[in-house]
Parts: structure tokens; sequence; C-alpha cells
């Protein structure tokens, strides 16, 4: 077993550098950094006699290869031209602000077949309807090789932007479209079931279907640390295989959880976390059916490799990377921190809370040791509180899945005993909401992109790698990891509070600025509807904020105010629509905490103006060229936002720039449109707002 591990293990990591390599730093040289650990291998196989490192690390090497040679290359070649197109579609289409999105896997280009490549489609209509799993769309679009690092890691090689000729025929597709359908059917008989917050929360628990959850609650996941109860993982595949043998027997129910755990996986999105827990889950099935003996470290090996080798990119993602670490940590540390704590009482009762409590705290402790370095990388905050609500939250998440599993079932054709699981699964997702809420409001988060958060992960890694080796006693490191602890957030909460930080995101096409200063959030434009769930993700949450105190909105109509209510305080035109709106017609400025503010009319239009310390962002996304040409204002500023349709009229641009004085240009176009800019107007950088999640710029007060 140890030999199948190492060799797992090696090739896995040398896909990962491949990976990271061909998204990160360059494509020529990702075939390259699968060389990097052949000396290291070679030296383990030869002088310490690991086999199965160095075979592992060959078989990467080949892998990689014949990818490069097989599949990128060909989904290269296609690239960089207009062609007519023929895709399945896996996905029910998501609507942006000026475009619609999908993903499925292209047939035909010009009508000759091609290699199934999986392909992101960008539609014209920004909220498309009939496109659903398993239909056929064909289209005339621009085919371009994927640039978004997030749709890379899901395995799109192909971005297609629609241009003319869109037509969907409707047709059934294969398993993987008829399970995309399931799940929103069961999504949706939930939604009919269980309203408010607890119909989205069992939807996310059973389907994956996070679309329902509300910003608010969203937030409070975040900043009360179970985010992950709601992210499909090892938690509800060793639910599901757990419920299964209790109601079925042992060897009846982990026959059926072998059909049964794949078709979940793909049931609920097939993120890397639950294909990880799934593999895993198989392979304890298969020690059990043939009386071998498990080995977690080989499963989670074998586990990498094999999605690795589904979709190499994959490794790179947050949830695969959270996913392994924090299995690895459960696996290395999870035991000896429980046998630190032996805690038992008399009673059986009592003692039994003491175990689930010792235990749930244990495998908490030694995830977070391993994940807070994949959190510093990809996030920018952490919750301080996730040890005390793991314990309180994880024993009502099984009953509520199951209970509400039920519900959904009985549904159909015994309503009375539908009932009867209901209420008792809305009980429990209530105690769970009650916690998530209670947690959410204290705003116990840290920020982790700082020097002192990084030493602290650098120093955890180190201590715990000292009590695993037990050089220190369990109340030594337990007093050294609080000292840590304390002193690293103590610090980087105080480096906060003395900080400036300006955000800014494209949503689609539009803008949004949003200027915090340590204490209260301010925003220069709304996103609408459809970019709500990334201003929460990218922008709030890492403030620890689920609202904000301020915004100031540049348009007219309900559009515009869509999601006005984030705001406490809001500045807007007349036109908009909405309650408790201070509105202004002519423009005016206004000061908000320490931040200055300004709005000026251009014909129809509004420009937004910021000075937060001794930064000053513009943001004239709202205004037509020519408005500004008729009734132009100065205000120097430091960062200009501009809308894509700036960078088609560059006589207006250079004359906004020469007054305005950027140094700094920024251009909110959305993917669908056609922008190639000269990186320098003026003497101004121009950066493009569509090549990245945000820009964001800080500095001491």
């Amino acid at each position: 077993m140890r030999k199948l591990m190492n060799f797992c293990a090696a090739a896995a990591f040398s896909v990962f550098l491949f990976s990271v390599c061909r998204l990160y730093v360059s494509e020529a040289l990702a075939v390259f950094a699968a060389l990097l650990p052949v000396p290291f291998a070679a030296f383990l196989s030869f002088k310490l006699r690991r086999t199965g490192v160095f075979s592992g690390v060959c078989f990467a090497l080949v892998f990689v290869i014949l990818f490069s040679l097989l599949i990128l290359s060909p989904a290269g070649k296609l690239c960089g031209s207009k062609a007519s197109a023929a895709v399945r579609v896996y996905s029910y289409a998501e609507g942006k602000t000026s475009y619609g999105k999908a993903e499925g896997r292209l047939l035909s280009v010009n009508g000759k077949r091609t290699l199934p490549f999986k392909v992101t489609v960008i539609l014209k209509d920004g909220s498309p309807d009939g496109v659903v799993p398993g239909c056929l769309v064909t289209l005339f679009a621009d085919l371009k090789k994927t640039s978004n690092k997030s749709d890379m890691q899901k395995g799109a090689l192909i971005t297609l932007t629609e241009l003319n000729d869109f037509s969907v025929k409707e047709e059934k597709g294969d398993i993987f479209c008829a399970l995309a359908r399931l799940s929103h059917k069961i999504s949706k008989r939930i939604e009919t079931l269980f309203d408010g917050d607890g119909g989205a929360l069992l939807s996310a628990l059973l389907c994956g279907d996070k679309s329902r959850i509300s910003k608010d609650l969203k937030a409070s996941l975040y900043k009360s640390g179970l985010s992950h109860v709601v992210a499909v993982s090892g938690l509800h595949v060793s639910i599901i295989l757990a419920v299964l043998m209790t109601l079925f027997g042992k060897k009846a129910g982990v026959i059926l959880a072998i059909p049964l755990l794949p078709a979940y996986a793909i049931l609920t999105g097939g993120s890397p976390s639950v294909l990880r827990a799934s593999v895993m889950s198989l392979f304890l099935i298969a020690a059990f059916l043939f009386d071998a003996r498990y080995d977690r470290l080989t499963a989670l090996s074998f586990s990498a490799l094999l999605i690795g080798v589904l979709s190499p990119f994959s490794l790179c993602s947050a949830s695969f990377l959270l996913s392994f670490s924090a299995t690895l940590g459960i696996i290395l540390f999870a035991e000896s921190i429980s046998a630190a704590m032996p805690f038992k009482a008399k009673n059986r009762a009592l003692n039994a809370v003491l175990s689930f409590l010792v235990s749930t705290l244990s495998v908490t402790l030694s995830a977070l040791i391993f994940t807070l370095p994949v959190s510093v990388v990809f996030f920018e905050s952490v919750s301080l509180v996730s040890v005390i609500t793991n314990p309180l939250v994880l024993w009502a998440v099984a009953p509520a899945m199951l209970c509400g599993a039920f519900t959904v079932l009985f549904s159909y054709f015994l309503p009375f005993l539908s009932g009867v699981f209901g209420i008792i699964a809305s009980l429990f997702l209530k105690y769970i909401l009650l916690i998530v809420k209670l947690f959410g409001k204290l705003s116990l988060t840290a920020r982790t992109d700082d020097l002192f958060t990084l030493l602290f992960c650098v120093f955890l890694i180190a201590l715990a790698v000292l009590f695993y080796k037990k050089i220190l006693t369990p109340k030594q490191s337990l007093a050294a990891g609080l000292c840590l602890f304390l002193l690293s957030f103590g610090a980087s909460y105080v480096k906060t509070l003395a900080t400036y930080e300006i955000n800014v995101f494209g949503d689609g096409g539009a803008s949004s600025v949003v200027i915090y200063d340590g204490k209260s959030t301010l925003a220069l434009g709304m996103p609408s509807s459809y970019g709500a769930d990334y201003f929460f993700d990218g922008v709030l949450s890492r403030f620890g904020a689920s609202r904000i105190d301020a915004a100031v909105l540049s348009g007219s109509g309900r559009k515009d105010a869509g999601n006005a209510s984030l705001a406490e305080n809001i500045c807007a035109p007349g036109g908009v629509y909405g309650e408790n709106v201070y509105r202004f017609e002519e423009g005016g400025s206004f000061t908000f905490g320490k931040t200055r503010c300004a709005v000026f009319k251009c014909g129809e239009s509004y420009a937004l103006w910021a000075k937060a310390g001794k930064i000053a962002v513009a943001d004239v996304c709202s205004v037509y060229p020519y408005e500004y040409a008729a009734a132009p204002f100065s205000a120097p500023c430091d960062i200009l936002v501009v809308s894509a349709r700036w960078m088609n009229s560059p006589k207006y641009l250079s004359a906004l720039c020469s007054r305005l004085r950027p140094s700094l240009v920024l251009v909110a176009d959305s993917r669908y449109d056609d922008v190639y800019p000269d990186r320098e107007i003026c003497g101004c950088e121009v950066r493009l707002l569509s090549e990245a999640d945000y820009y964001e710029i800080r500095y001491l007060k």
C-alpha cells in the first residue's frame, strides 16, 4: 500500500506543478515544471529505495506530455477563429449583467466533429431561458482560449462568445445531463416545501445548490466559520454512507453505495471536494468487501491523482486544496490531538457528549492547521470562532439532511409522513441557522493577507510538527499556540484599523468601487442582481461585513436600485426606485466617515468621485463620452474607472485623462466586450477588470 501511496502522491504533485505553472507562470514552461521532482524522486528511489516515487513522477511526466499534445494543442488550434459550433450543454445558464453563461462540451466546429472539449459559452442574452442540461446549442461564435482561471480549474479550455445564428434544440443528453436536471428538480421541490433560509440551506446540503442562499446568510456562514457546511464534501458523503449502512446493513449498504456515491457526486456538481470524498469512500468500501486493510493516506493520494488525471487544472482550485489539506490534517493530527484531551465522565450519556466534543474539536483543529496556508493564498480573512461553532452545528447536519431527504421523497406519495419529517427537519435547520446568525453577528474575522498571519501559519505548522513528534507536551503546545494566535491576529486587527482599502471590481460591464477605512464601508455604484453573489463572495466577505454602510448610485431606474437594500444609507438620482433614499438632481458633495464624496452631473448621467486619505477615485462608467464632452468636470484622481465604450472613443478618453490626470485607468469591460486597449493612455497605465477578479490598493492612514 505504501508503494501505491508513494506512486500516487508523487504523480499528483508533479501534475499539480504542471497545472500551477500553466495557469500562473508560463504555458511554455509547464511541461518542464513536471520535470522538477525528477532529481528528488531519483534520490529517494536509489538512496532510500522509494521506488514508487520515481515511477509516479515518470507517469506524471508522460501524462502531461500526452495531455499537452492530445488535448491542449488541438484545443489551441481551434482558438483564434470565428466559426459555427455545436455544444452539448451540461448546466443551467447563468444570467449576468450584460451576458449569459453556460457550460458544456464542444461537439463540432464548422460541421466537423471535434474532441469533446469542455467549453464555456458566453451568450448575448443576460437572462437566457431554454438553455438547460442536455440541450444542443448551435451558434456562430468567436473561439478563444479560456483566460478565466476559475473556468479553467473547472476544466474549460475554450470560451465561445456568441456572435449570431444562435439556436437551441431540446434533447435529453446523457446521464450527466439527466442528473443535473434531477438536481434542479429536487431543488425546486425543496423550494416548495421549505421557505426562507431553511429551504436554501437544505438545497445546499442535499443538492449543492447555493443559489438561494441570501446575502446575509452567506455572510453569516462565512463569519461563523461554517461555510464548509453548505459546500458538499466529505461530511455529506460520510453521512450518506452511514445512513445506507444503518438502513440496509453493512454489506448491503456498502454495495448500494458503489453506484450511489458517484451519482451523488455528479448530482451535486462534481466539485473536487465531493469527488475526493467519494473516491476515498469507494476505497473504504473495497477494503471492506475484500477484507483488506484501509490506508487513508493511500486513498487520499489516489483520489488526488485521479482528480488530476480527469481535470489537471482542478488541482489548483481552492475547493480541492482546502478539501485535500483538511483531510491530510485530520489523518495526521486528529487522533493525536484527541488523545491529548483525555476527558472522561462516569455518566455514560455525559461521556458520550464529551467524546463527541473532543472528537469534533480535534478534527476542527487538525483541519485548521493545514487549511490556514491555503486560506492565506486564496482568501484574505479567517473566522476566529470556527473552533466553537463546529461542535455546536455539525451534530445537527446529519439529521437535517436525512429528515429533509425523507420530506422530499415522501411528498410525492405520502404527504402526511412528509409533513412529519418536514417538521423535524425544520427544527434542525432552525437550530443550525440560529447558531450561524448568532456567531455571524460577532464579526470575529481577521485578515490573512499580511505578514503577521503568514508568520502565524508558519509557526503553527512548525508547532504541530513538534507536537506530532512528541517534542512538546500537549499543555506546552496549547499555550504556545494560544500566544501565537493572540499576537498574530491582534497585530493584524490593529493594522486593519490603521489602513485604507480601495477595491474596484467589474460586474459584467459595470463597476463597483468599495472603500473600507477599517470601520465602515462605502460603495460607489452597486452590483446588479446578477453580480450580487460575486460582490459578497469577493468583496464584502473580506471585510467580515454583510452590508455596506453607504452607497452612491449613478444610474436611474429599478435595475440600479435592485440591490440598494444592501446599504444602510443611499445617495441616488431622483429616478431610482426605493425607500429611504436620499435623492440628488444636480449633483453635490458630502462626507461619509473619513471619505469625501462628490457627484457630477453630465447630461442625463452622473459621474462619481471619492477621496479616502491620499487616494482619489473617479467612476464614469455610467457617463457616455459625448455627455462628458458637453459638460466636463475637473476632479483630479489617482484611479479612473471607465466602461468599455470609452475605449472606443480615444479622443474623449484622452481629454478626460488630461483633465483628471489619473495614474491608473481601469476598464470595466465584460468578457463579451471585444476590448484590446493600449496599455498606456496619456501616460496612464490601463488594466481590464475582466482579466482579474478585482483590483485592490491598500495604504496606511
